[in-house]
């Protein structure tokens, strides 16, 4: 019997530890790691929003929620952060023996890519057009009901959906690329082959 709520104990000893710990890594966000770590939970972060915005509802809690855009627009930030320090590493003069791999040359090229097409301000820009179409359409709701086809409330909301759909997963296909990529970095931000990375991971 002691021995049960020894191990009990023991368990829920471990189960507080393990929320305190999950606790503490949320809170810390980004701000600790290796480049590769923190990228992929920005990367993970960041789709799980995109998936949000995608849709009507999604968009409208971005619009009126001043916490969660700020969040949705920190975490953008936060990935162009990497991009640079990610396009230096690759960049650097020491570097130069690796830059020959097809991997380092499709990292910089997409990294390159989502600093020219996506930029926050770009981003800022296209919500700001999009909310406030939002709330037009929910002040002209009840005329909009009576209309039909595409000119009608639900035809409407899909061409918006559609629309940020388009846009978010321009975004979401080329931050995955760069995170699949990125696990090339050693998380002493040295370049090295696979094959020491795997032994020092």
């Amino acid at each position: 019997m002691k021995k049960q709520s020894i191990c009990l104990c023991k368990g829920l000893v471990l189960i507080v530890a393990g929320i305190i710990y999950a606790a503490s890594v949320q809170a810390q966000d980004h701000t600790v790691g290796s480049i590769e770590k923190q990228y992929e939970h920005l990367a993970s972060r960041w789709l799980e929003i995109s998936d949000e915005i995608k849709v009507y509802q999604g968009l409208g809690k971005f619009c009126n929620d001043p916490g969660y855009q700020q969040n949705s627009i920190n975490i953008l930030e936060s990935l162009h952060h990497y991009n640079a320090v990610v396009f230096d590493i690759l960049n650097d003069p020491e570097t130069d023996k690796y830059q020959d791999q097809k991997v380092f040359k499709n990292t910089i090229r997409d990294i390159e890519k989502f600093e020219e097409t996506h930029e926050t301000e770009k981003f800022i820009d296209f919500m700001d057009d999009n909310c406030t179409y939002l709330n037009e359409l929910e002040t002209n709701k009840a005329n909009l009901l009576k209309q039909s086809q595409m000119y009608s409330f639900d035809g409407r909301i899909f061409i918006l959906e559609t629309l940020l759909y388009r846009f978010m997963r321009r975004i979401d296909k080329k931050v995955v690329s760069i995170d699949n990529n990125i696990h090339l970095i050693h998380p002493e931000h040295q370049i090295v082959p696979l094959k020491m990375l795997a032994k020092n991971d």
